[in-house]
């Protein structure tokens, strides 16, 4: 399954290895109740990703809004906001549904770095070791992150020069070199074996939240104006427009659209990490109003922006149930669980269930009763009939897995003799 190399797979893959150590330490294996328990495990990793996300951002607003002199009521508000507003459909239902795990850990990451960087008290040696947990957990998992990352390096480097004495200067020091054996090979493996022509490769298409990213930066500067001289808000606003820099860069470089894969994930990573100020300059705003004399038009607008926040936190809270009314997904899951869990199907090399990306996803999985034999993996696009029959083709004993009659799977790949079919079972 998951491992921290890259012989396999040319991407990180340190999430991957711990849903991996911990699926393995259930006791599952490579039978068809491991698969289920294998899924299982993905599943709840995959709704604690967002959980732990949405917790993150309203800490980060939290901390935003303290800086900016907000009450603490107005604080809380403004953290409260954030942590809702992750569970909107660029953020929840897009990338959760598809399988963007990393780009989750990723901004979990800033965020926790950014609060943490956002510390009033400057002698203090956390911030700088948190910082260095997430260089760690990024160059083995997102590492096109790793400059947003380095803005916040460089402030603490700078912090523990002009304070760290002693003890904790020690502790940086050996924390450093600790981070630096822990990151150093995923970073080399990455520009030694990889290359940043890899971005270049696109994967499955993403929503792209523009109206987010250019929001959240427009905050950022709001904030970073009202608090001048504050260099943790300026830091917030570098770390928050780094990310969607970065994706310019490597739409540049690989001669690629921004909008493309990879760039289009560093701009999501953007648009996540302005959602603390977004929140933050909108509960500053709705305070400004509450406190305006000219209440005929203060009036209106606070009405208009309490109703129109309460309507944002109302689809925040029902848009996670769209995953159990199949509205985020055309996959049928029961179907294609049970399918791949049938007795044999672990003999099959394609699959037929009656709709493509259920096929698809069939096939993919198919690949767990495979992982100790081969490092060979199936195709991940959806494919023709041809195509599938030179899958068909290779294997010693052709045989597909179909909900559908033998004759009519007989009839369908009649390009490969004598071949076997697996009955899918119901659901």
């Amino acid at each position: 399954m998951g491992n921290l190399s890259y012989a396999d797979q040319s991407y990180p893959r340190a999430w991957h290895t711990l849903v991996a150590a911990v699926w393995s330490s259930t006791g599952g294996g490579l039978d068809r109740a491991g698969l289920r328990s294998l899924i299982d495990v993905q599943a709840t990793a995959a709704w604690c990703l967002p959980a732990v996300l949405s917790i993150a951002m309203g800490a980060l607003a939290l901390q935003a809004a303290r800086r900016a002199g907000l009450s603490a009521a107005h604080a809380s508000t403004a953290g409260f906001l954030a942590a809702t507003m992750v569970l909107w459909p660029p953020f929840l239902s897009a990338y959760q549904a598809l399988g963007f795990e990393n780009s989750f850990v990723g901004a979990i990451v800033l965020a926790v770095v950014a609060r943490h960087a956002m510390e009033p008290a400057e002698t203090r040696i956390w911030p700088f070791v948190v910082v260095l947990m997430g260089i760690v957990v990024c160059a083995n998992a997102w590492q096109l992150l790793l400059p947003a990352l380095g803005v916040a390096l460089v402030q603490q480097v700078r912090r523990l020069v002009r304070f760290a004495r002693g003890a904790r200067f020690a502790v940086a020091v050996i924390s450093s070199l600790i981070a630096a054996v822990v990151a150093l090979p995923g970073i080399l493996a990455v520009v030694r074996d990889v290359g940043i022509n890899h971005a270049a490769d696109a994967g499955v298409k993403a929503p792209v939240p523009v109206t987010l990213v250019l929001g959240g930066l427009l905050c950022c500067g709001v904030l970073a104006v009202r608090c001048r001289g504050d260099r943790s808000i300026t830091l917030l606003w570098v770390m928050t427009a780094t990310p969607a820099l970065t994706a310019i860069a490597v739409a540049l470089q690989a001669r690629i659209g921004l909008f493309v894969y990879y760039p289009s994930k560093l701009l999501w990573h953007s648009a996540a990490l302005g959602l603390g100020p977004l929140a933050a300059v909108a509960v500053m705003a709705w305070s400004a109003l509450a406190g305006h004399s000219m209440g005929a038009v203060a009036r209106p607008a606070r009405v208009l922006g309490t109703s129109a926040a309460a309507l944002a936190v109302a689809f925040a809270c029902v848009n996670p149930a769209g995953a159990f009314i199949g509205a985020w997904s055309t996959v049928r899951g029961p179907e294609v669980l049970a399918a791949v869990t049938s007795p044999e199907a672990a003999n099959a090399q394609v699959a037929w269930l009656g709709v493509p990306l259920d096929d698809t996803i069939s096939r993919i999985l198919l690949d767990f009763y495979r992982v100790d034999r081969t490092s060979a993996r199936t195709p991940q696009p959806p494919l023709s009939v041809t195509e599938e029959c030179s899958l068909l083709r290779e294997a010693a004993q052709p045989t597909v897995l179909s909900s559908a009659s033998p004759p009519l799977v007989q009839a369908r790949y009649a390009c490969v003799p004598r071949i076997r079919v697996v009955r899918a079972s119901a659901p």
